[in-house]
């Protein structure tokens, strides 16, 4: 059971009911709370339909329920994304710098992108 998140938190945005992978929410619990500032979800799972209209890539990993799209409370992106790191390095992190976010999946490439 995870302390700072709930699943809702992840669920698709277009209100299908499409969820997010357990592992996923422990994950960036452990993160959470290493970070010590809250993280808001702005984008968990997809379902394929949403995740199209929203622009993402076909093979997504938001799809599969595996990715969320997070913004730290301080606005610290590169502490979020190096606690990111530590605590899961096979992770893909994208950091979002003018959008002010950052990309988590699960993905297992272990690889960080700074996009913009």
């Amino acid at each position: 059971m995870a302390k700072y998140f709930v699943e809702a938190e992840f669920e698709c945005k277009c209100g299908c009911g499409h969820n997010v992978k357990p592992i996923l929410i422990d994950t960036l619990d452990v993160i959470r709370a290493e970070l010590g500032c809250a993280i808001t979800i702005t984008s968990g799972a997809r379902c394929p339909s949403h995740n199209d209209a929203v622009g993402g890539v076909p093979d997504s990993y938001h799809i599969r329920g595996l990715a969320a799209d997070c913004v730290p409370a301080d606005g610290d992106l590169n502490r979020l994304a190096n606690i990111m790191r530590q605590f899961c390095p096979t992770a893909n992190i994208l950091i979002y710098y003018s959008s002010g976010f950052v990309h988590f999946d699960l993905g297992g490439a272990g690889r960080t992108v700074i996009m913009d």
